[in-house]
Order: structure tokens, then sequence, then C-alpha cells
């Protein structure tokens, strides 16, 4: 039995990105690219500074990144996504340490939303919920019982409304 209680999770790094693009090939296939999260990421930048990978002996087993995207009120809020965990290391509760580390993380540094397309029933753990039925809408089909949002309990995420968009900016590492 492998042991997953000693893992290294860190901030990303610009130099892990051959390794990131692999693990998500990895653990997506080609079809991650048609996904609508994906239209809002078209031409944008993730921030590495509130991106977090996971190690495992030397070998990276997990990413998890963070995207800004802006309202139709011009409102900044990140799309959490992708997040991957290598194939053969799923199920050992790697995806949520991941998770609550790095969104703490961006809790600490001043954001008060963070949006995702995934399953509330793994998600509720780490506090999202659903958003409200025509709240935002997605440049794409998406599941609305599958669109979540944690504002860490501000109240932010109700004065967000209408369509999302990719935030195209240069962005810098603080």
């Amino acid at each position: 039995m492998n042991n997953y209680n000693n893992l290294t999770i860190k901030r990303e790094e610009k130099k892990e990105d051959p390794l990131i693009r692999d693990l998500l090939s990895s653990a997506f296939g080609p079809g991650r690219f048609a996904k609508t999260a994906y239209r809002l990421r078209e031409n944008a930048l993730h921030y590495t500074n509130l991106s977090f990978v996971c190690y495992k002996d030397n070998l990276l087993i997990g990413s998890v990144r963070y995207w800004p995207i802006l309202s139709d009120d011009d409102k900044e809020l990140l799309l959490l996504g992708p997040v991957a965990i290598h194939p053969s290391c799923r199920g050992h509760g790697i995806g949520y340490k991941l998770i609550n580390e790095s969104i703490n993380h961006c809790r600490d540094n001043g954001h008060s939303v963070v949006i995702l397309v995934g399953d509330l029933a793994y998600y509720s753990k780490l506090n999202f919920s659903i958003v409200p039925r025509g709240q935002i809408k997605f440049p794409g089909p998406v599941d609305p019982q599958r669109i979540l949002y944690n504002d860490f309990g501000t109240g932010e995420f109700n004065k967000i409304i209408g369509n999302l968009r990719p935030y195209v900016k240069k962005i810098v590492d603080l």
C-alpha cells in the first residue's frame, strides 16, 4: 500500500508548466479542451501565485490552477480548475488537500469569490454551493447543477451577475 501522508504541497512555479501539461493530459485527455470552462481560460494566463502542485517522492501527482475571470459588471472572480490528480494516485484525499490549501491561500490573499464546474457532493466539503439558476452564465453549455461557488461566507457572490468572460491581462507573479 502506498503512503499518501508524506506529500509536498507548494505553490506552482513556471518551470513546472511542462510537467503540469503532461499531468493534465494523463488525467483528462484531449477532450478537456472542448469543455465550456476552457472557454474562460482561452487567451488568459492563470495566477501562478495562487496555483498549487502536489509532489510525492519528487514526482508531480497533483495540480490545481486559478484563473481570473470577469462578470458583466466587471467584477473579478476566480475560476478554479482544472484540478488534476495522477490516475494512479486518486482516491487518497490528495485533491481535497490540494484544493483546501490553495483555496485558503486565495482567501488569505484577498480574493472573495471562487467558482468552478464540478460535483457538489465532492466540493461541498470545501464549502462550495450551487449557484442560483440564472445568476451567472458560462460562454457555452454547462449543467447548472454543476456551477458552484465559494465566497468564504462574505456574501460577495450575491453581487455578481450575468455572463462570465476571460480576464485577459498580463499576470505578474507577486
